[in-house]
Formats: structure tokens, sequence, C-alpha cells
């Protein structure tokens, strides 16, 4: 999913890139990367419940408008 597509705001896109490379680490066990924080957990749903505000709430609010 890009911004290029008008799916998400390039704002979202920045967001989406940060939480994949924060990811990145134990994806690839690293082993000397250090483990995920309950705050790295925190970032990843604040922006999955916004992902998903953006690509099915919202449009479906303004659908039955």
């Amino acid at each position: 999913m890009k911004a290029e597509q008008n799916l998400i705001t390039e704002d979202m896109a920045d967001w989406a890139h940060e939480v994949r490379l924060n990811a990145n680490d134990q994806r690839h066990a690293d082993e000397s990367a250090s483990l995920p924080t309950s705050e790295d957990a925190k970032r990843v749903i604040d922006f999955v419940q916004a992902l998903g505000m953006v690509l099915f709430v919202l449009p479906a609010r303004v659908r039955r408008g």
C-alpha cells in the first residue's frame, strides 16, 4: 500500500515505514538488537488502529453520511 495510490497520506506512509524498520531487527534474527519494549508495541498498536480508521472506519462513515 502506497501513499502514491492515495490510500494513505504521506504521514501515514512515513509512520508505516518507521514501524517496518523497527521490526526488521527481530525479523532478521539480529542477535545484537535489543528486544522490543512495551512502548514499541504501543506504537505499533497505535499505528494499526489509525490505519484501520483511515482505511475502513472513516470511509464507511462517509458512505453512510
